[in-house]
C-alpha cells in the first residue's frame, strides 16, 4: 500500500511539475508576442510620425527630388529611407511600413524599388550591415551585441548573413580590424 502510495503521489508531483512547465512556457511565448507587438506598433509609430511631419521633397533639401531616372520620389519611400538610414536596428516589415503609409504592402515595395533601385529587404541589410561593421570596431561588445544592436535577434543568422555579405565572419572581421591597428 505505501508503495502505490508513493507511486501514486510522485505521477501526482511529476503531473504538477508538467503543468508547471507547461505554463512557463505558455508565459513565455505570450511575453516574446506581447514584446513582438510593442516593437510593431515601434515601427509603424516611427513611420506614421515621420510621414505627418516630412516636408514634401521640393521644400528639404536633404530629400531628393527625384530619382536617377528623373520620376519624383513619392514622399513614402523617402521618408522610410531616411527612418532606415537613421534607425536600421528597427524591427522594420514592408506590413508595418505599408500599414503606417495607408497602402499595401506590394505597392509599397514596387514604389520602393523602382526608386531606390533596390529592394527594400537590401536597402535595410545593407544599413544594418554598414551599422555592424562600425559596431564591431568596439572590441568591448561581443558579436551577439553587435548582432542586436544591428537589428537582428539570432546571432547566427547574422553571422551567416555577415559572412555572405563580406566574405567573412563577424570574428574575422574583428580580428582584421584588430590586427590592422597594432
Amino acid at each position: 500500500e505505501k508503495i502505490t502510495a508513493a507511486r501514486a503521489i510522485m505521477g501526482a508531483a511529476a503531473a504538477a511539475v508538467g503543468e508547471i512547465k507547461h505554463r512557463t512556457e505558455l508565459e513565455a511565448q505570450l511575453e516574446e508576442l506581447r514584446g513582438r507587438s510593442q516593437a510593431r506598433s515601434r515601427v509603424e509609430a516611427a513611420v506614421d510620425r515621420e510621414m505627418r511631419t516630412a516636408v514634401p521633397p521640393s521644400e528639404d533639401e536633404s530629400l531628393p527630388e527625384a530619382d536617377a531616372s528623373g520620376k519624383k520620389k513619392p514622399l513614402v519611400v523617402e521618408v522610410v529611407a531616411k527612418l532606415v538610414r537613421k534607425k536600421p536596428y528597427m524591427p522594420f516589415t514592408v506590413a508595418e511600413i505599408a500599414a503606417a503609409a495607408r497602402i499595401t504592402p506590394n505597392h509599397f515595395s514596387t514604389l520602393f524599388h523602382r526608386h531606390q533601385s533596390v529592394s527594400f529587404s537590401q536597402y535595410l541589410t545593407d544599413r544594418r550591415m554598414a551599422l555592424a561593421k562600425t559596431l564591431l570596431q568596439d572590441f568591448t561588445m561581443n558579436i551577439t551585441e553587435v548582432a542586436r544592436r544591428s537589428g537582428y535577434d539570432d546571432p547566427g543568422y547574422f553571422g551567416r548573413l555577415f559572412k555572405k555579405r563580406t566574405g567573412m565572419t563577424p570574428r574575422d572581421w574583428r580580428d582584421d580590424l584588430r590586427s590592422a591597428k597594432s
